[in-house]
């Protein structure tokens, strides 16, 4: 005969069985349920990146150095490749359309310098990675945006798709203004000392010093020798523009008409934002219209001749 205690005992034995057993599985199956899908994800960002933002300023030509500070806290090897990608602020990462409308001194990422290969970080252990930004020579001064992306792959075909995974750090360059405006005025001469007709002519050689195009413009202004002004020239008429380290030589002209005498010419140039930058000098010369000379005196030796012939024939009468 079967004991009632006994049966009653192994039915609340069997009954916690089933109980624990629901709940092992229940545990098991979440187990599982997070590593599906919790796992991977944790599996490629299980890195830290520093710093989250990189801000600088530089003027053109000139090397901004960073270092950012890739870290693995989690007890596994993790692979990354980095990439570069430039920003828009308005709308984001650039396509390549909008990167080819572009020139280079206009692209950030262009001038981001990285070592552009896989780097391995073992568990618990960081690794500093140098950037170098190498301001474009030609840069406007503004802002400009780019972004450092880090993804697991050992590859840039592998790191652009591990997108869940991607740690940026991101990069805003102020250009600075770095203009340098400088004209040196080598020359101012006339071409001759005595001009023998009513034209005279001046050269003067201007050299750009500084590190942008310049147009200089100004006056040459004429006095005789009362210090009158009697005429105004304009200087650099065909609007030549001076890149920097060159020398060229201008000419102007000035139509004298029946001009006589000794005469000062002053060169008035300006150059720069709002003619911030001035060069000046100061030349004489003469203006002696020999033909014009010549047939006024042929013209007096005539009528002194007649006058005499009349003088003459005046007497003898």
């Amino acid at each position: 005969m079967s004991n009632p205690q006994h049966e009653h005992m192994n039915n609340e034995f069997r009954y916690i069985i089933e109980v624990m057993g629901s709940r092992v599985l229940t545990i098991v199956l979440g187990s599982l349920f997070l590593l599906a899908f919790f796992v991977p994800g944790a599996a490629l960002a299980a890195f830290d990146v520093s710093p989250v933002i990189i801000d600088g300023r530089g003027k053109p030509r000139e090397i901004l150095r960073y270092t950012v500070t890739l870290f693995n806290p989690s007890k596994q090897m993790v692979v990354i490749y980095p990439w570069v990608s430039t920003l828009d602020p308005k709308r984001g990462d650039m396509t390549s359309e909008e990167l080819e409308e572009k020139s280079r001194s206009e692209i950030l990422g262009n001038w981001i310098e990285l070592a552009r290969g896989a780097i391995a970080i073992p568990p618990g252990e960081a690794r500093e990675v140098p950037v170098l930004v190498q301001v474009n020579l030609n840069a406007k001064p503004g802002n400009y945006h780019a972004r450092l992306n880090w993804s697991p792959g050992g590859t840039r075909a592998d790191a652009e798709m591990n997108e869940a995974g991607t740690q940026s750090v991101g990069v805003n360059i102020e250009v600075l203004d770095d203009a340098n405006e400088r004209l040196q005025l080598n020359s101012f001469i006339p071409d001759k000392n005595f001009f023998g007709s009513d034209v005279a002519s001046f050269t003067y050689k201007l050299e750009n010093i500084g590190n942008r195009g310049i147009v200089p413009k100004g006056k040459i202004r004429i006095y005789d020798r009362k210090g009158e002004e009697v005429a105004t020239i304009d200087a650099n008429t065909e609007g030549k523009k001076l890149e920097p380290n060159v020398r060229t030589q201008f000419a102007s002209v000035w139509t004298a008409g029946d001009s006589f005498g000794r005469y000062k010419a002053l060169l008035d140039v300006e150059y720069g934002e709002g003619g911030r930058g001035t060069l000046n000098d100061t030349v004489f010369f003469w203006v002696v219209p020999w033909t014009r000379l010549f047939g006024m005196f042929a013209s007096l030796a005539v009528l002194a001749v007649i006058l005499a012939i009349v003088f003459h024939s005046y007497m003898m009468s």
